[in-house]
């Protein structure tokens, strides 16, 4: 593990080892790409190698070895499932927990800064509603869960399968019980560093001279297919583009450990795992529609009976692993070979130059996509209204 080896692809970022350790000998650095990697003070630790067998890189829960269940699912409230990434399927899970008095960990957009949260209420989910496409800070949040568990609180906890297996190491570590508790992983491309991220918003700030106070990683009023972002500023701007998500389909700037990430495959660890059902069109095309669609594995069983509760709130039809597979259920997203360069440009070149070497924030690309986002937004317009 990055403990031992130092090793940037071993270290996932999940904080476990943080939050495990008894005698807070561990902190955690920032590296020049902007990730976070634990430190050991060696005058402070006692060698009880906890930090080890909370790693999600040395080990990994496994679900219950039967027949995975996967469906294709939305909402069948349709203005909920807009505000929805995909198809919903987070939203019903979650709202089934909060009305049993229960509490549901997600990533929340804070003040521009992406982080799990703590909710509590219905009225809170929709600020983990919608994709982040970048890392979120964990911090204290293993310890919140593990004081709800021993408070007999039902918990959900959604976010990447890496985190997913933090959090299940750290209560096994911790021996709580973990019968009210359920996990939701999603279907990763991989997570871009905050650095990124931050330079982004602080371009459009300075661009603009106003502060931005809500930013839409994929705005699906230009249609679930497509990964058109929103940008609203305090003075009243508005902008939509697609210049942070191409910087991030680049691959460059991807945690070094997500191009050798031993989550990317059809094992999924979770109670639940959800993502966009892409190829929805082949596996049920009547099913199918702008409005989003979730994929959603129901890997055990407990996660069985929690699907029977919220079955009366979606449409859903049964699915294989054959219709519904991607590139990040068989394999890594692979690193690409200008990542040292385009790190090389990121640190030495004006933010501008560099979006328009890897965002394609060229006239002509903004041009194109400014026209594209009016049209799209008539054309769906006209769709939402007749629904």
């Amino acid at each position: 593990m990055y403990l031992d080896t130092q090793k940037k692809s071993e270290c996932f970022g999940c904080m476990a080892c943080l939050n495990i350790c008894p005698v807070n000998a561990i902190t955690m650095k920032e590296d020049e790409e902007g990730f976070y990697y634990p430190i050991v003070d060696k005058k402070k630790c006692i060698n009880c190698n906890l930090c080890m067998n909370v790693c999600p890189y040395m080990k990994k829960e496994k679900t219950e070895d039967k027949e995975k269940l996967i469906y294709g699912v939305k909402l069948k409230d349709t203005e909920e499932r807009k505000e929805s990434q995909s198809g919903g399927a987070f939203s019903a899970i979650a709202k089934d927990i909060l009305q049993k008095n229960g509490i549901v960990y997600g990533v929340a957009s804070q003040k521009n800064e992406i982080m799990h949260i703590r909710i509590d209420a219905i009225e809170q989910l929709k600020l983990l509603k919608g994709s982040k496409y970048t890392q979120s800070s964990m911090n204290n949040i293993y310890k919140k869960i593990e004081e709800d568990l021993k408070k007999n609180k039902l918990v959900l906890f959604s976010g990447t399968s890496c985190q997913v297996s933090g959090v299940q190491n750290y209560l096994k570590s911790k021996k709580v019980n973990t019968n009210n508790f359920f996990s939701c992983d999603l279907i990763c491309h991989g997570v871009p560093t905050p650095k990124i991220y931050n330079s982004y918003i602080n371009f459009w700030e300075k661009k603009n001279k106003s502060k931005i106070i809500e930013f839409n990683f994929r705005d699906k009023h230009y249609g679930w297919h497509n990964h058109i972002e929103t940008i609203y500023w305090s003075s009243g701007k508005k902008k939509s583009c697609n210049y942070y998500r191409n910087l991030f389909y680049t691959n460059y700037f991807l945690r070094p450990a997500c191009y050798k990430c031993q989550f990317s495959n059809t094992n999924r660890i979770s109670d639940f795992s959800i993502g966009d059902f892409w190829g929805i069109e082949k596996a049920n095309f009547s099913f199918g529609d702008e409005t989003g669609v979730s994929v959603i594995f129901v890997n055990t069983e407990k996660a069985k009976k929690l699907f029977e509760n919220i079955s009366n709130d979606i449409f859903y039809f049964k699915t294989t692993y054959n219709e519904c597979n991607q590139p990040n259920l068989q394999q890594p997203t692979r690193e690409p070979i200008g990542r040292i360069q385009a790190w090389k440009d990121y640190n030495n070149l004006e933010f501008k130059k560099f979006l328009k070497k890897y965002g394609q924030y060229t006239i002509i690309n903004r041009i194109r996509i400014n026209s594209y986002c009016y049209l799209k937004k008539i054309k769906n317009n006209i769709k939402y209204k007749k629904k």
